[in-house]
């Protein structure tokens, strides 16, 4: 009874989530129910994962909050990024990034660019479409994935997780920033919904873009997102990586006076760290950075527009079991009530 108990739920989830990359809607509706699954992210959504990126499309009608867009970043800095990341690089292993939970660098935007990344985030800033000086303070993480291991990530909101850990207080970035430097052909789309933390309604709109090596996605930092699993069947070699650098643009300073981990949210970069002294602006850098500059505002790339994020589960009654938390990409929900899950993360801000 044990081992069923336990392995049933993990059998269903995942023959629900391939039925749902491979367009057998109906079969992952019939398996979900067993979950308590009363919501799951809407077939239209799944579709346009799968297909991949299309064709660029006629500018929309109105204007979206969600923007994708290449040509911001200038090669000298998109060929270091991605040559400073590599699965080889001791940035992995020097933060333990394989087995450790989320985690970021913090910087103050009016200091002057010491690293790489920093560069970056000054580029982002002048192309993110806020006033200047609205921007008081940034943070950035790095993830990489590889082809054949890519399972998407989990829907989440960006939030001040320190904050949250020592408050209870829910703060949101002005933008949130995904940059896609390469290895984007074999991942997933990013998926924006149109859902703030205290909404439940399952009638939502949302967005989808497509990852393309060296674009920069933009979005209201307090909306619902994730990525869904990549559709490509790819084979890992061991070297090829989707890797994506994101970055958390924020109005305030105002964050936990906690003293913050040395590897945790809104770290301080490391200066003796290997791995920090490899991402250091060299002489070359600023030489670079001095001729070679990005196409101002860049150019803007498809979107992909949902009436309607999810889908209302036919069947859908009590659990017969439930979800590990460590599989659970939030795809597939019995409720839409994202602050109890968050809240329910950090466990000490649970309303009893």
């Amino acid at each position: 009874v044990e081992p069923h108990a336990s392995c049933r739920p993990i059998a269903l989830y995942h023959l629900a989530l391939l039925a749902a990359q491979g367009g057998k809607h109906s079969e992952a509706e019939r398996l979900l129910p067993e979950l308590g699954v009363k919501y799951m992210i809407a077939e239209e959504v799944w579709a346009a994962a799968r297909r991949g990126a299309a064709p660029a499309a006629r500018r929309p009608k109105r204007p979206t909050p969600v923007a994708l867009k290449a040509g911001l970043i200038p090669a000298w800095l998109q060929q270091r990024l991605v040559t400073s990341f590599t699965p080889e690089s001791t940035y992995w292993a020097e933060t333990g990034y394989s087995g450790r939970g989320y985690f970021s660098w913090y910087y103050d935007p009016a200091a002057a660019a010491s690293n790489i990344v920093e560069a970056l985030i000054a580029e982002v800033i002048k192309n993110s479409g806020l006033a200047e000086g609205a921007v008081k303070a940034t943070e950035w993480w790095v993830h990489t994935r590889l082809p054949g291991r890519d399972v998407g990530h989990q829907l989440h909101f960006d939030t001040e997780e320190k904050t949250l850990e020592e408050t209870g207080e829910l703060i949101f970035p002005l933008r949130s920033v995904v940059v896609y430097l390469t290895g984007c052909r074999t991942g997933g789309m990013t998926m924006v919904l149109n859902q703030t933390v205290g909404e439940t309604d399952a009638d939502v709109a949302g967005w989808g873009a497509h990852p393309q090596d060296g674009a920069v996605l933009y979005f209201p930092g307090h909306l619902l997102h994730g990525v869904l699993p990549a559709c490509s069947g790819a084979v890992s070699d061991g070297k090829t990586q989707r890797l994506t650098l994101m970055i958390a643009l924020w109005g305030t300073r105002d964050f936990s006076p906690a003293k913050p981990d040395a590897v945790g949210p809104q770290g301080r970069v490391p200066k003796e760290a290997t791995w920090a002294k490899d991402i250091a602006l060299t002489a070359s850098d600023l030489k670079a950075q001095k001729v070679a500059a990005a196409a101002p505002g860049g150019k803007a790339l498809r979107v992909e527009s949902f009436g309607k994020m999810w889908h209302e589960v036919q069947g859908a009654g009590e659990a017969k079991y439930v979800v590990p938390k460590s599989i659970d990409q939030r795809f597939f929900m019995p409720h839409l009530d994202f602050e109890q899950v968050l809240r329910k993360d950090h466990c000490r801000w649970v309303d009893e």
